[in-house]
This record gives structure tokens, sequence and C-alpha cells, in this order.
């Protein structure tokens, strides 16, 4: 098994003969199986962590927590109900 971390974005895996590659979900604390379309870029992600080949941007899932509510009555910046930047109580 090959581990690749990308800071505290992302920790995933790849077997050996390359033919499963995964990724740790954090929310869901267990090992999800990556789609075929991720192995190039985390093959590539592998090799750079290696030093094989020059450093590059690669493709690859990562999951988003949703927003904390620090307390009630805190401020948010509007999306679409508001002007670019309106802050609403």
């Amino acid at each position: 098994m090959e581990f690749l971390r990308i800071g505290r974005l992302a920790y995933l895996y790849q077997t050996p003969d390359r033919r499963e590659s995964g990724f740790w979900h954090p929310r869901q604390r267990q090992w999800q199986t990556l789609e075929r379309s991720y192995r190039q870029a985390l093959r590539r992600g592998i090799q750079v962590a290696d030093r094989q080949v020059a450093p590059e941007l690669i493709r690859i899932p990562v999951v988003v927590s949703p927003p904390r509510v620090e307390e009630a009555g805190s401020v948010a910046v509007t999306g679409n109900h508001g002007a670019a930047g309106e802050v609403t109580p």
C-alpha cells in the first residue's frame, strides 16, 4: 500500500498493482474507494512525494466540512440574497 497525505486536505492510498485507490472520509471515519478517473493523478502525487517527478497540480477529491456556527446571533456574509459582501445580522 502506498499512502499520500496532502496537508490537512486529503489522505489517500493506492495498492501496489494500482487497481484500487481510495481516500479517508473524515466525517464518515472510513476509507472510501476512489473513482478510476483519479488513479493517474494519485499515482503522480505519489511520484511527486517520492521526488521521482517534478511537482505539478493534481486533481483529488476533497471532503469539505460544513461551516461551524460560533454563537447565536452572529453575522453572516450573504450569497445570493443580497449585494456582494453585504452583511446581515
